[in-house]
């Protein structure tokens, strides 16, 4: 089924318009993952959102694997930037890159 706005164009399909339920499991998993810790600051004493690591707008999916905890700051700062560009800890960044694999291994596994 399409969906479509108001003038006829075509509505993007976005993460918003996944099931509430799959993205309350999925965003609690993403939290465990990273131990409720901003993935990019390790704060962890502030509010933690979704952020795509590979944006959206630049291919990435809504899929474990491309998902990390993100402070509101860190979040806002990232924008699209690729992920070498926004972590400049080469240690930090490794750490990212080490969850992205091992999480997308298991994805594709299935």
């Amino acid at each position: 089924m399409k969906i479509r706005s108001e003038n006829g164009s075509k509505l993007r399909n976005t993460a918003r318009s996944a099931p509430s339920k799959y993205r309350r499991k999925l965003r609690d998993r993403v939290l465990r993952v990273w131990n409720n810790t901003c993935a990019y600051c390790d704060k962890q004493d502030k509010p933690l959102f979704l952020d795509h690591i590979l944006s959206r707008s630049k291919g990435g999916q809504f899929k474990l694997f491309n998902l990390a905890a993100a402070c509101n700051e860190c979040n806002k700062a990232k924008k699209d930037m690729d992920l070498e560009v926004f972590v400049t800890d080469s240690k930090r960044l490794e750490i990212i890159k080490t969850h992205v694999k091992r999480f997308e291994e298991i994805y594709y596994a299935i």
